[in-house]
């Protein structure tokens, strides 16, 4: 009797190790798929931020670019005197009808 109480005994022991087992493994790819989807998001983000980057620094060249542009408006506009309109020409009235004899 003491003999079957030992090999049950025995068995038992095998049994929860392989559970114990079994739930480490469980845990373990559990664990590494948490890992794969955190890494997953990460390389997301990234993208995302690269992909920003890339939006700004257009944004910020075509600025720079109006900007340059404004500066070198603003500049003529300042080296180049104003242009002013000359007078009218006043043209001469060089015959005087009060002074035309009218035929009669």
């Amino acid at each position: 009797s003491s003999g079957i109480n030992a090999e049950y005994g025995e068995q038992h022991r095998k049994w929860l190790k392989d559970d114990e087992i079994k739930r480490a493994e469980a845990e373990q790819a559990r664990l590494q798929e948490e890992a794969r989807r955190e890494a997953e998001e990460v390389a997301r983000k990234r993208e995302e931020m690269e992909r920003r980057e890339t939006e700004l620094a257009l944004e910020l060249e075509q600025i720079e670019r109006q900007l340059e542009e404004t500066r070198t408006i603003a500049n003529k506009a300042v080296s180049q005197p104003a242009v002013v309109a000359p007078p009218p020409q006043v043209k001469r009235q060089t015959t005087y009808p009060s002074l035309i004899a009218e035929p009669y």
